[in-house]
């Protein structure tokens, strides 16, 4: 058995050079401007995220498979965005799989009440008051979009809530990277909603693609932890 764990870490530890790899060679595919690599490195981002996850982890929890699915939906999301006209669909894609995301925090959910956890109550005033102004910003080049977007708006301040509102201490580092995850999610989609709709931002792509990436893998790692494996 324990051989069979340590041979197991060690496909992990491979795998990780393997997204490693990955990361910096769509990073550099942006950067030269090589759409042939762009095209073909991004679909690889959250289907090795997710085949890791099969192979490794066997989806044995409810966590493990609401990741999973996540990471499926942001697989459809990436494609999607790389297909003329198909924004909608990735934006609905990429929604879906955040929700998934909020559910799995859920099951992780603190019993401890929202009235007496500080930092919580005050990370909830942000994210109000980010979703609040930073929806406003985007809200007069959005056009028949106003309404998605402001969904998936609140959406993705939800899922950094529920991320923080994990149990365990906020200290480990499963939580870290959920929460890390999270908030690099935000800071992703904003920057591409600002390139978006309101005005262009150089060198967005590799600002939005390496917190994508992070945010993708940070929160893959929640489900390699033990405290995930069982329901």
């Amino acid at each position: 058995m324990e051989e069979h764990n340590q041979i197991k870490n060690y496909k992990i530890l491979y795998f990780q050079f393997f997204f490693i790899c990955l990361f910096f060679l769509h990073l550099g595919s942006i950067y030269a401007d090589l759409s042939w690599l762009r095209i073909a490195t991004k679909p690889l981002i959250c289907s090795s995220l997710l085949m890791s996850l099969v192979l490794f982890k066997k989806l044995n929890s409810k966590y493990q498979r609401l990741i999973a699915v996540g990471l499926f939906f942001g697989l459809l999301g990436d494609v999607f965005l790389m297909l003329a006209d198909q924004f909608m669909l990735g934006l609905l894609s990429f929604l879906l799989g955040h929700l998934c995301y909020i559910i799995a925090f859920l099951k992780q959910k603190t019993k401890i009440n929202l009235l007496k956890d500080i930092p919580a109550l005050l990370l909830l005033g942000l994210l109000i008051a980010f979703s609040y102004y930073f929806y406003g910003i985007l809200s007069p080049s959005l056009g028949p979009l106003k309404i998605p977007v402001l969904l998936y708006v609140v959406t993705i301040s939800a899922m950094c809530y529920f991320a923080f509102r994990r149990s365990g201490s906020r200290f480990t580092w499963n939580f870290l990277t959920g929460f890390i995850g999270s908030v690099l999610f935000i800071v992703s989609d904003s920057v591409l909603a600002l390139n978006k709709f309101v005005a262009y931002i150089p060198t967005s792509g590799l600002v939005i693609m390496s917190t994508y990436m992070l945010a993708q893998y940070f929160i893959y790692t929640t489900a390699l932890s033990p405290s995930t494996a069982k329901d």
